[in-house]
């Protein structure tokens, strides 16, 4: 048969091949060996070395620089559009919308938001109204109040007159 065998010696790469020859009855009539050393093999295999490490670390780049485009864009700009808009909300400005077309679930919050700030200035519209009417009642009933309290008065020097002018003829009967 045939055998075939590499090793490694120091940066020196060996290869060792050993094949039988054999007549037509299969007789043995020799053995054929053959020994190569290639001694640029170690430099190659660290060139590879070093390729291959560098095409490692510019793939890890650029795939950090993807995930970081990716997450930015995609994920941390929508919400930080709708973390402006809460804080716009909350300082009082109920005209300020979320504008964001994504096209994903952050759109659907970001509808879902604009809605909730619609219905809470509609809501707030309605309550300076009803506060308004209230107020409007509120000025009739103590301009009431007013009428009533004098009211009370003129029936109280009315009483205390027509006492004294009774009391007066009967002083004198």
């Amino acid at each position: 048969g045939e055998h075939l065998r590499a090793s490694w010696f120091f940066a020196s790469r060996d290869y060792d091949y050993a094949r039988a020859v054999r007549d037509d009855a299969g007789n043995l009539q020799g053995i054929i060996t053959l020994r190569r050393t290639n001694t640029s093999a170690g430099g190659s295999m660290w060139l590879n070395t070093i390729f291959l490490l560098a095409a490692g670390l510019v793939a890890l780049g650029l795939a950090v620089l993807v995930f970081y485009l990716i997450t930015t864009r995609l994920i941390l700009s929508p919400v930080r559009a709708l973390r402006d808009t809460a804080e716009a909300v909350q300082q009082g400005n109920l005209d300020t919308r979320s504008d964001i077309h994504t096209g994903d679930e952050f759109e659907d919050l970001a509808e879902a938001f604009n809605l909730m700030v619609q219905d809470l200035a509609e809501r707030q519209r309605q309550l300076r109204a009803i506060n308004a009417s209230l107020e409007e009642k509120a000025n009739q009933l103590a301009e009431r109040n007013v009428e009533l309290f004098e009211a009370a008065r003129v029936k109280d020097e009315f009483l205390a007159s027509v006492t004294h002018e009774l009391r007066t003829p009967m002083n004198r009967v």
